[in-house]
């Protein structure tokens, strides 16, 4: 499989973790929705590889790695692969997964450049079974995922913190929806990165007539959207309502999203329920609704029905419940973590707060719970702002004009035998 480099109407193809947008909550998942239908709009074609389909088949996929038959030369080569000390067994798998899902795509389509994130490291893998560029999108490296879900740094965290390092470090593009993950991947890792470059995920375009006002609010609900888990910062948001009960005693909390759980001091694992008996006095409880997973369309009014939405994450890359609160003129209080202070401007459109501090939380919550001017102010400057610099169609003319300068850089090399493959993949392992 090689990249017609010549070709002016180049095809590329997008790896999403699931399909289709809207009924997948994830963030990867909604940015190649977004990439793809702004791409289709000024002709150009992406074709989305998954391994995960659900519910809708109006929307598919080019191609689900689920219904793919390994080969058997697959199988003898994965397991010979996972054999060499160091390797991370699922990054070997996902790149053998990919390169079958490549070849299928490549019988109807000249794919020219695959974009995938770094995850496991399995780009690294797949560049030595292609002759196409992959370019590495910088979603979240576990070193920063992994220690924000509270994840044992043993043995298993290194391989596969080493696996990402060397996909990112070797790719021939990069590319960053923030400057702080940027940042933080060559800080870490030693590297420079010298041709990556940060482009943002794309906000949806929310209609005047479907955003957040004053008129909309029940002027009594703070809305939280994500999981309940370390990560997304659903244990703080408990934390701080404690508080908020106290000071506006007419203030409800409803929490959206699933149940990861939390780990405290005296247990590996507290559901969201637990959380909230040991947590908050029995009156206070009875003001917290627990949705759990809910549907994007299905969301939107209840960010219509917000006085206040909440963004509580110890860490977020580019967060797309941030910027789907935004551009729908939320009145929005959000961590100060990773890319977040780049997506809020923090005075402007929303207010920001110290990371897994529950008792600023609080305070920023109450003081805009409690100015509804400077709410309403907050919400109209956002979803302006999103709607201007996060504009799906301007990110996809900066996202292909970056693939031009990789088609730019990219050398195809001859494909190796495999056994001349596992001595040169692995020589340093």
């Amino acid at each position: 499989m090689s990249a017609d480099t010549k070709t002016e109407n180049r095809e590329i193809a997008l790896l999403s973790p699931g399909w289709p947008p809207g009924r997948v909550a994830n963030g990867i998942v909604t940015y190649v929705g977004h990439l793809r239908d702004a791409l289709a709009r000024q002709q150009r074609k992406a074709y989305v590889i998954t391994g995960n389909t659900t519910g809708d088949n109006s929307n598919p996929p080019a191609v689900c790695l689920d219904n793919l038959a390994y080969t058997r030369r697959q199988q003898i080569l994965e397991r010979a692969l996972q054999r060499f000390p160091g390797v991370e067994p699922s990054g070997v798998t996902l790149a053998l997964q990919l390169f079958a899902g490549l070849m299928e795509l490549q019988k109807r389509h000249p794919v020219a450049l695959l974009e995938m994130e770094e995850t496991f490291g399995a780009a690294g893998y797949l560049k030595h079974f292609i002759n196409i560029p992959v370019v590495v999108r910088l979603h979240g490296p576990w070193f920063l995922n992994g220690a924000a879900l509270g994840v044992p740094q043993d043995e298993s965290f290194h391989r596969r913190d080493a696996a990402e390092r060397l996909c990112i470090r070797d790719a021939v593009g990069v590319t960053s929806p923030s400057r702080d993950v940027l940042e933080e991947v060559r800080r870490h890792y030693k590297v420079e990165l010298a041709e990556a470059v940060v482009i943002p995920n794309a906000s949806p375009k929310i209609p005047a007539q479907q955003q957040w006002t004053p008129a909309t609010t029940d002027n009594n609900t703070i809305l939280f959207v994500g999981r309940f888990d370390r990560h997304k910062g659903g244990d703080t948001m408990i934390d701080a309502f404690a508080i908020i009960a106290q000071a506006c005693p007419d203030a409800k909390l409803m929490f959206v999203g699933p149940d990861n759980g939390v780990s405290t001091p005296f247990s590996s694992h507290v559901s969201i329920r637990d959380y909230i008996q040991t947590k908050l006095p029995g009156p206070i409880q009875a003001r917290v609704d627990v949705r759990g997973p809910m549907q994007s369309q299905d969301i939107e009014p209840l960010r219509r029905q917000a006085r206040v939405t909440v963004i509580a994450s110890r860490y977020e890359n580019f967060g797309l419940a941030l910027v789907e609160a935004l551009a729908f003129g939320c009145p929005t209080v959000a961590s100060r973590a990773g890319g977040s202070p780049e997506i809020v401007q923090d005075g402007k459109t929303g207010v920001l707060f110290a990371p897994g501090d529950s008792d600023d939380l609080a305070a920023k919550v109450i003081a805009l719970y409690e100015d509804p001017a400077r709410s309403a102010a907050y919400g109209l400057a956002a979803a302006h702002d999103m709607a201007t610099r996060l504009d799906p169609d301007r990110i996809a003319e900066d996202t292909w004009a970056y693939y031009e300068t990789v088609w730019e850089r990219f050398r195809p090399q001859k494909r190796k035998a495999p056994l001349r493959l596992l001595t040169q993949l692995f020589r340093l392992a």
